[in-house]
């Protein structure tokens, strides 16, 4: 629904001859900063909400959904020949996602290694994450492909590798992602500013933020009203809201597509700063609104299943 509303406007757009890279805008304007997100979540105590879950499932579908539409949709190869590629790079994720149950199974000497190096200077469970990541990084790059596609593939067989988690795995992944590589994807996406065409086309701006709004925000709204909380009761419109707002927060997705028009020679680097400092924005307002909203508190149980806030009275 998001990406049909995107194609609608933008095809407006470039009928005025405002928009000329039509697709590239259209994928910007449907995405959701789910990285960006989860840490403010987390700090929040939303995640195991059905409010953060929900949030969850909305960003989780625009980051990934983008995602491929970028390796179809721009990729130099062609809609088919993308897809032929993308199809090839899923079955070579799929043997690497093999890998960790054959050498990781209980009782094998190579996990009882890792274990017994997890708290000493080798560290030997990050360095695989890390290995695992660049590894299918460098997979997507030889075929071409955006590599924020090499790390969802990571993401997801890691968490197939470890799919009750590892809480001591998982802190340690954290001090490195915030602490260390978030900081500097900000750094370098505020590099790629030209705060000089921004500041001459502060209409085109405040344009691409609304577009923003109602193309992932508004539709977001609508779905959640027939969404619920785990508990069966249904969210209302504070909550909603909310879901909109945390879910219209977009930035990286914007910075990659951007990227790839801008080196396709579809996009001026005016157009992509302007598109990118709307992404900006996004995360500076629209996290900050939804905290002030009114929420229904929900406690967890030792199940880790939330459960919703007793009646009045109790």
């Amino acid at each position: 629904m998001c990406f049909g509303l995107a194609v609608g406007a933008v095809a407006v757009l470039a009928a005025l001859g405002v928009v000329h890279a039509g697709v590239a805008v259209a994928i910007a304007l449907t995405s959701t900063a789910l990285g960006t997100l989860l840490p403010i979540l987390a700090d929040r105590g939303l995640v195991a909400t059905g409010l953060g879950r929900s949030v969850l499932n909305h960003g989780a579908v625009g980051e990934l959904l983008p995602v491929i539409a970028m390796a179809v949709l721009l990729g130099t190869r062609g809609a088919v020949g993308s897809l032929i590629v993308l199809g090839l790079f899923a079955v070579v994720a799929a043997v690497v996602a093999l890998l960790p149950r054959w050498f990781m199974r209980e009782g094998s000497q190579f996990l009882q290694f890792v274990r017994s190096t997890s708290d000493t200077t080798a560290q030997t469970p990050v360095r695989l994450v890390m290995l695992l990541l660049v590894g299918l990084i460098a997979v997507a790059a030889v075929f071409d492909l955006d590599v924020i596609l090499g790390a969802f593939a990571a993401g997801f067989i890691l968490r197939r590798a470890v799919p009750q988690g590892d809480e001591q795995l998982e802190s340690k992944l954290d001090g490195l992602a915030y602490g260390f590589m978030i900081p500097i994807f900000f750094v370098t996406s505020g590099m790629a500013i030209d705060v000089h065409a921004v500041a001459d086309a502060p209409g085109v701006l405040v344009a691409f933020f609304v577009l923003l709004v109602l193309v992932r925000g508004v539709p977001v709204f609508v779905a959640s009203r027939l969404d619920h909380a785990p508990d069966g009761t249904r969210f209302d419109t504070s909550e909603q809201l909310q879901i909109a707002l945390y879910s219209t927060t977009g930035l990286p997705l914007i910075v990659a597509v951007t990227g790839v028009a801008v080196a396709a020679g579809h996009m001026s680097n005016a157009s992509a700063s302007i598109l990118v400092a709307a992404g900006a924005i996004t995360v500076l307002i629209m996290p900050t609104l939804a905290g002030l909203l009114p929420e229904r508190r929900e406690t967890v149980g030792a199940d880790g299943q939330s459960n919703p806030p007793p009646p009045a009275g109790n």
